[in-house]
């Protein structure tokens, strides 16, 4: 518990993300994932202590509504970064997902810390109401109260898992599965099947498979199940890929049929309305 509280205000640093420390905030993320993997392991042991250690570190991390906001933000922060950060990045998104949703469905009554700031007093309000720029200095000491750096509101409020999740499925975030997935015939099994989780999560668990239907998405799914230099099918994950792209391209047909204009909106990425 102490060892998290250490890295709860450094681990995925905004900082580093705003400052494009790309070699710091990979390392950051390894790390992290590595004490996710590590608590889940505790939450599954045999020993009492040991689970209750790892339910008191859990409701830590997902208490801060802060760190879910992070994690998307480095999901959708890939711009070229290279395969390194998006290993630790899609890693890291799925490990977090895959334990909150868990956590979430036996902790029914979860509540969860949100940090917005506080609304500030625009400076052009105030030369409104005097347009002569006349200022004592009351008028002065109240602007700067209003001013205040940083002001931040605190609440809580109860945890949607569903809606959470749904964060990650937006364009930003497809795309930076699908740069990881380009590499797919250097993945190994596991992050195979990290990818495939994720795109089986957008398409079939919150029903948004029409931000698939881009044709570049379509054309990389097609070749891993078709071919040329598609997927060993001796590999563990190949049924699960095979499945799942023919579940894909079956709707995308059937919403064509619906609609001839998506032939066209295939160009392009889409908007979640």
């Amino acid at each position: 518990t102490r060892y998290w509280r250490d890295w709860s205000s450094d681990v995925c640093s905004s900082d580093l993300l705003d400052d494009k420390e790309w070699d710091d905030l990979t390392a950051q993320m390894r790390c992290f994932t590595q004490i996710l993997l590590t608590v889940q392991e505790m939450a599954f042991s045999s020993i009492e202590e040991d689970q209750e250690i790892a339910d008191n570190i859990q409701n830590r991390i997902f208490y801060e509504e802060t760190t879910h906001d992070r994690i998307i933000s480095i999901v959708r922060g890939y711009k070229d970064q290279g395969f390194g950060y998006l290993d630790a990045a899609t890693e890291l998104a799925h490990v977090f997902l895959r334990m909150l949703e868990r956590y979430s469905k036996i902790n029914v009554d979860m509540q969860v810390r949100s940090k917005r700031r506080a609304k500030k007093r625009k400076k052009e309000a105030a030369q409104a109401e005097n347009p002569e720029g006349a200022e004592n200095e009351e008028e002065v000491n109240s602007e700067d109260e209003d001013l205040i750096d940083a002001a931040q509101v605190t609440k809580e409020r109860a945890f949607d898992f569903k809606r959470f999740a749904a964060k990650f499925c937006n364009q930003s975030c497809v795309n930076t599965f699908v740069a990881f997935t380009e590499f797919y015939r250097e993945l190994n099994s596991e992050q195979l099947k990290r990818a495939h989780r994720y795109f089986y999560r957008v398409a079939f668990k919150q029903e948004m498979t029409t931000l698939l239907f881009r044709l570049d998405i379509i054309g990389l799914f097609h070749r891993m199940i078709k071919g040329p230099g598609g997927l060993d099918s001796g590999k563990p994950t190949f049924k699960e890929w095979e499945e799942f792209v023919r579940q894909v391209i079956r709707r995308l047909v059937k919403r064509i049929d619906q609609r001839p204009a998506l032939i066209t909106e295939l160009l392009f990425s889409k908007m979640n309305s």
